[in-house]
C-alpha cells in the first residue's frame, strides 16, 4: 500500500508540472492520467472491496477503466481532456467547499475529513457536481489557463495529500496531516506547477 501511495504521488507530480504540454504532445496520456485519477476517487467512494481484497484493488481497477477511456477521448478529440481536467479540478474544489459549508463550527471534522475526498452528505455531493460542470465548461471557452490552472492544482492536490499519508504511515507525527499545513503546501506547488507549465511551454 505504501508503494502505491507513492505512485499516486508520482503521478500528481508528473500532472502538476507538465499537464498543458502533456495534454498537447500526448494527449492519450495526459487522459489516461487525468480521467485514471478521476476513476481512482470514483473507486474510493463508490465500489466497496470484497473482503478478500486489499482497499485499492478496486479504485486501483476504476484508475485502469475510467483512464484509458479518458486516453482513447482525449487522443480522438482535445476538447474532451480539456473539460475532463477542468471536471476534475472543479470536483475536487467542490468537495472543499462542502466541507467547509458543512463545519458547524467544528473544526475538528474539517482536521479529520477534509482530506478523504469523499462526500459525506447532499450538500457536499451538489458542491462537487456544481464546480465541477462550472470548471469543465471554463475549460472550453479559456482553454490554455485552464488547461494549466486545472492540471497544476488537481495534480497538487493528488501529490500533496498522498505525501501527506505516506508520511503518517511511516512516521505517525499527527502534524503530517495538519489541516492548515497541507493546505498552503497544496496551494504553494499548485502555484509552483502554474508557474513551471507557464515558463516551460513554448507551446502556441
Amino acid at each position: 500500500m505504501i508503494y502505491f501511495t507513492a505512485a499516486l504521488v508520482l503521478v500528481g507530480l508528473v500532472i502538476c508540472v507538465s499537464g498543458r504540454t502533456l495534454f498537447y504532445t500526448m494527449p492519450f496520456l495526459g487522459g489516461f492520467l487525468v480521467a485514471g485519477m478521476l476513476g481512482y476517487q470514483i473507486g474510493l467512494m463508490f465500489i466497496t472491496p470484497p473482503a478478500n481484497l486489499p482497499d485499492f484493488v478496486m479504485p486501483l481497477a476504476s484508475f485502469i477503466v475510467i483512464g484509458l477511456v479518458g486516453g482513447f477521448l482525449a487522443k480522438a478529440l482535445y476538447t474532451i481532456l480539456l473539460v475532463i481536467s477542468g471536471f476534475a479540478l472543479g470536483s475536487f474544489i467542490g468537495l472543499m467547499a462542502g466541507y467547509l459549508i458543512n463545519l458547524g463550527g467544528n473544526p475538528y471534522a474539517l482536521t479529520t475529513d477534509f482530506f478523504t475526498f469523499q462526500p459525506e452528505n447532499t450538500v457536499q455531493l451538489y458542491t462537487m457536481v456544481i464546480a465541477a460542470v462550472l470548471f469543465a465548461a471554463l475549460s472550453v471557452t479559456s482553454q490554455d489557463m485552464m488547461t494549466m490552472l486545472s492540471t497544476a492544482f488537481f495534480g497538487a492536490g493528488i501529490a500533496v495529500f498522498n505525501m501527506s499519508d505516506l508520511f503518517y504511515a511511516e512516521t505517525n507525527l499527527i502534524v503530517a496531516t495538519n489541516t492548515v499545513l497541507v493546505t498552503f503546501a497544496w496551494l504553494f506547488l499548485g502555484m509552483a506547477g502554474m508557474y513551471i507549465q507557464n515558463k516551460n511551454d513554448d507551446i502556441d
